[in-house]
């Protein structure tokens, strides 16, 4: 029977490990490679493998959201320039002015469109539609009024909208009246 030994060596520090007698065929814990299952060897292999008729990129290529901004820093580029050259007069920029115009034209018409839809729907429902939002805000400003009078929060916890919403108690309460008189 022949013995194998693990020479000593010198620790960081600078002392030294004592020499190991192992047996024949010691693999240290260090150099075993650690266990894969099954299922992990064949994802493996089919990431591997790839789409079939698809070549593989290579990852020099950008994130989406770099390649996002390089657009759109292109994109405020052209702005720019296109700016410049209809500060100079060129007839370019009129042109692509003229199409804005026309958008917003048609932009115009399609809110005109909507609003008269609008005006079709039956009064009362949007008075009904009107109290329920107040009486949310309400319901919620009373709540935050509880959290005050408990000592829960301080106005120094409170946001700028909170306390605007704290300030809009007796207008809500005066429109809700209104629209439960009409």
């Amino acid at each position: 029977m022949s013995d194998d030994f693990i020479p000593a060596t010198q620790r960081a520090d600078g002392t030294w490990r004592k020499a190991r007698r192992v047996k024949p065929g010691y693999v240290p814990p260090e150099e075993v490679k650690a266990y894969e299952s099954a299922g992990k060897k064949f994802v493996r292999r089919r990431e591997d493998a790839g789409i079939v008729g698809m070549t593989k990129k290579s990852n020099t290529s950008k994130p989406k959201t770099a390649q996002k901004n390089e657009r759109q820093t292109a994109k405020m580029i052209m702005q720019k320039v296109l700016a410049e050259r209809g500060a100079e007069g060129n007839n370019t920029s009129s042109s692509s002015k003229k199409k804005k115009k026309n958008k917003k034209k048609l932009q115009g018409e399609e809110k005109k469109e909507k609003e008269e839809e609008v005006k079709d729907v039956d009064p009362q429902v949007e008075a009904q539609k009107r109290a329920r939002k107040i009486k949310k805000k309400l319901k919620q400003i009373d709540t935050l009024q509880g959290k005050l009078d408990s000592g829960e929060k301080t106005l120094e916890d409170l946001d700028e909208d909170q306390k605007v919403k704290l300030t809009l108690r007796k207008s809500l309460e005066e429109e809700l009246a209104a629209l439960n008189l009409s």
